[in-house]
C-alpha cells in the first residue's frame, strides 16, 4: 500500500529481539478502525456475473484486461457517485484466490485504492469460486488473505470479512475456521474483522457469544425471498432476534429486494412483502443502531440494484460514467436504517443555518478559500449567511463549499471555505435531530468549546447530542 502522511503519524512500537543471531521486529497491531459496526452506511458494488465466479472478480464497469490506471479512474468515478447519490460512506467489495493470487490483482486493487482516496471504508470479502461453491474457504485462501493484508493490513479504512456465507461447514467447524483466519493474521486489528454468522451469515450471537472473537465485527445477511411472508411487526421482531445482544458489532453486510419494479416504500398501508420487509428491517437497524450493507448498490443487470450504470465503456475513463438512482424511496428505506435524513431538496433553496444553542448563524467572514466559517450575529439578507444544500450533498455559499480541511477525520479539525471539488470530505448528511454529519468523517458540524459568541469557530467534533452540534435552516 502507498503510506500516507495519516499512517505515518501513527505511533508505531517496534521491538527488536536478538534470538540466536537474528531479529525479530514485532510490530503491535492497531487497535482501532476507522469506522465502527454501527457507522458503517454500505453498498456491495458486485461482478454481473455474480461474485461466485471462476477467474477474475469484474464489478459493473470494469473489464478483463484494463490496466490499474484505467479502474483507477472508473473506480474513481464510480464510488464517488455511489458515496454521492446515497449518503454511503462503505463499499463492499468481493475477492476471490483466482483474482488476487493472479496477475490480475495489480489491476483490480485499484477499485479498493479509488474508494479509499475518497475517503471511504471498503469491506472486502471473500467469496466461494465457482468451481467449488460448496460454502467453505477455497483451497489457498491463505494466499489470498496472505497478498490482500500485505497491501492493506494497516489502513484502518479497510476491513475484512472472512467469508461471504459459510454455508458448507457446521456452526462450530465454521467458528474453528475463522479462529484459524484470526490466528494466522494476528497483526489485523480484530475492530477491522467481520466473522459471519454460520450457515448463509444466519445471525451475530454464534459468534458473539464465543470469546474467541471478543473485539470482532459480526455479519448478518438478510432477505425476505429466503423465507415466507410476514408482517411489518415480524420483520422487526426476527431483525432484532438475529442480533441479540450484539448491537455494538453488528453489520448487516447484505440486505435487499426489487428497486426496479417500481415499489413504493415508503407507503405505510402497503401490504405486499417486500414494502413490508424493507419497512421492518430498516426501522429496526434505526432502532438498533446496527450497520447495514445493501445488496447491492450497482450490479447490472439485478433487479435488486440501487443504481443503474451508464457510460462504462471497456478502456474508457471515468469521466464518461453516470449512475442513476432506481429507486427514490428505496433509498429514503435505506437511509432510514442509516439513521440519516430521507433525502434531498428537490429544487435546492438557499438558507440561513442556525445554531440552537448559540441562536447565530452559520457565516463567512472572507470568501476566499481556506476561510474558517464561524457563528455571527443571524442577518436576513446577508448572502455570506446563505448556504445552499445540493443533491450532491455539499451545502455552497458563494459559490464555494464547506470543506473539512485537509479531507481530515479527526475530532476539532476546522470547517473552512473551498472550491468545490465533490470529494467526501465536502459532503454532508442533514439528519432529522438537527444535526450535520460529515459524509468522509462521521463527525458533527460543532461550535468550538460550546462557544456562543460572534466569531466562535466551526469544526467537526465526535457526535454527542449536545446543542451546539445542533442546527436549524431556514
Amino acid at each position: 500500500m502507498t503510506i500516507t502522511p495519516r499512517h505515518c503519524a501513527r505511533a508505531r512500537l517496534i521491538i527488536s529481539i536478538l534470538i540466536g543471531g537474528f531479529i525479530a521486529v514485532i510490530t503491535p497491531a492497531l487497535t482501532t478502525a476507522a469506522i465502527s459496526a454501527g457507522q458503517v452506511r454500505g453498498v456491495n458494488w458486485g461482478d454481473p456475473r455474480d461474485n461466485f465466479v471462476c477467474g477474475n472478480l469484474l464489478p459493473s464497469g470494469i473489464y478483463a484486461g484494463e490496466s490499474y490506471s484505467t479502474i483507477l479512474s472508473k473506480s474513481s468515478a464510480i464510488t464517488t457517485r455511489l458515496s454521492s447519490l446515497t449518503g454511503a460512506n462503505t463499499i463492499r467489495l468481493p475477492v476471490n484466490v483466482d483474482t488476487v493470487t493472479g496477475s490480475f490483482w495489480t489491476s483490480y486493487y485499484a477499485t479498493i485504492d479509488a474508494a479509499v482516496a475518497q475517503g471511504l471504508n471498503v469491506i472486502l470479502s471473500q467469496w466461494d469460486q465457482c468451481n467449488s461453491r460448496d460454502g467453505l474457504l477455497d483451497p489457498n485462501w491463505q494466499g489470498l488473505w496472505d497478498r490482500v493484508i500485505a497491501r492493506y493490513g494497516t489502513n484502518d479504512q479497510v476491513l475484512f470479512e472472512i467469508m461471504n456465507e459459510p454455508f458448507g461447514y457446521t456452526a462450530s467447524a465454521w467458528l474453528n475456521a475463522a479462529a484459524s483466519w484470526i490466528a494466522r493474521y494476528p497483526q489485523v486489528p480484530r475492530a477491522r474483522i467481520i466473522v459471519s454468522g454460520p450457515g448463509y451469515n444466519d445471525n451475530a450471537f454464534a459468534a458473539g457469544r464465543d470469546s474467541r472473537f471478543a473485539g470482532t465485527l459480526l455479519s448478518i445477511h438478510h432477505y425476505a425471498f429466503w423465507q415466507a411472508p410476514q408482517s411489518y411487526t415480524a420483520w422487526r421482531t426476527q431483525t432484532r432476534s438475529k442480533v441479540a445482544e450484539f448491537a455494538s458489532r453488528t453489520i448487516f453486510t447484505e440486505i435487499g429486494t426489487f428497486m426496479t419494479t417500481g415499489l413504493n416504500f415508503n407507503n405505510t398501508s402497503a401490504t405486499a412483502n417486500e414494502i413490508l420487509y424493507m419497512r421492518g428491517i430498516t426501522d429496526e437497524f434505526n432502532a438498533l443502531g446496527v450497520g447495514s450493507v445493501y445488496w447491492p448498490g450497482l450490479r447490472a443487470g439485478d433487479p435488486y440494484a440501487l443504481t443503474t450504470i451508464t457510460g462504462a465503456a471497456q478502456n474508457g475513463a471515468g469521466s464518461s460514467i453516470s449512475l442513476a438512482l432506481n429507486s427514490s424511496s428505496g433509498l429514503d428505506r435505506i437511509r432510514n436504517g442509516w439513521r440519516l435524513s430521507t433525502g434531498t431538496p428537490a429544487t435546492p433553496v438557499a438558507t440561513s443555518v442556525r445554531g440552537e444553542q448559540s441562536g447565530r448563524c452559520l457565516d463567512i467572514p472572507a470568501g476566499t478559500n481556506g476561510t474558517i466559517l464561524i457563528i455571527w450575529d443571524c442577518t436576513a439578507s446577508a448572502a455570506h449567511q446563505k448556504f445552499t444544500y445540493t443533491a450532491s450533498r455539499q451545502l455552497q455559499v458563494r459559490s464555494k463549499c464547506l470543506d473539512v480541511i485537509g479531507e481530515s477525520r479527526t475530532p476539532g479539525a476546522r470547517v473552512v471555505l473551498w472550491d468545490c471539488t465533490g470529494r467526501a470530505n465536502q459532503q454532508w448528511n442533514l439528519n432529522s435531530d438537527g444535526t450535520i454529519v460529515g459524509v468522509q468523517s462521521n463527525l458533527c458540524l460543532d461550535v468550538v468549546s460550546q462557544g456562543t459568541a460572534n466569531h466562535s469557530e466551526i469544526d467537526v467534533w465526535t457526535c454527542n447530542g449536545a446543542a451546539n452540534q445542533r442546527w436549524s435552516r431556514n
